[in-house]
């Protein structure tokens, strides 16, 4: 009798761990909202890229959000861990704006910027477009660097930022 009710338990828990698997986003995005942010790690080797969770590596936002981005750096030294984000530039003969997902503030006066400084250490709030002039939209979305302008030989990281019509 004791068994029997054992493995309607254990089958049970089962299937509710298979409904909450079932019911998580695909490990390598991150819808924004409600996750928006970018956790930056910088490892202790300068031969190694920033890193940031696999959740992360895609960020798909709706127009008109705010992130949040930190950096860390695992040495603790602030002094190196200078780090922007960098999106491509309309190259020589290309028209339109430019290939990023950020504006300097929020609504629709927010310039778009290519460039963003993060603070170190802290959180850097980030405003994602609101109109539909920028490439961000074409399949699949902005690739974007992430740069350690402190350690200058440590290598970048690309992530994707897709913003949702």
């Amino acid at each position: 009798m004791r068994s029997k009710s054992t493995n309607r338990l254990v089958a049970a828990a089962g299937l509710l761990s298979m409904a909450a698997i079932a019911a998580l986003p695909a490990a390598a995005e991150q819808e924004c909202p409600p996750s928006c942010g970018m956790d930056i790690e910088l490892p202790a080797e300068t031969a190694k890229a920033p890193e940031i969770p696999d959740s992360q590596k895609t960020i798909i936002a709706v127009r008109g959000a705010a992130m949040l981005a930190t950096v860390s750096d695992r040495r603790g030294r602030p002094e190196k861990a200078a780090t922007k984000l960098v999106f491509r530039k309309a190259a020589a003969g290309e028209e339109g704006e430019p290939y990023t997902p950020f504006v300097d503030r929020p609504g629709p006066n927010g310039k778009p910027i290519t460039e963003v400084e993060l603070k170190s250490p802290g959180r850097t709030r980030l405003f994602v477009r609101d109109d539909e002039d920028h490439q961000c939209f074409e399949a699949p979305g902005c690739k974007f660097d992430i740069v350690n302008a402190g350690e200058s030989e440590r290598p970048e990281l690309d992530p994707w930022i897709i913003i949702k019509r």
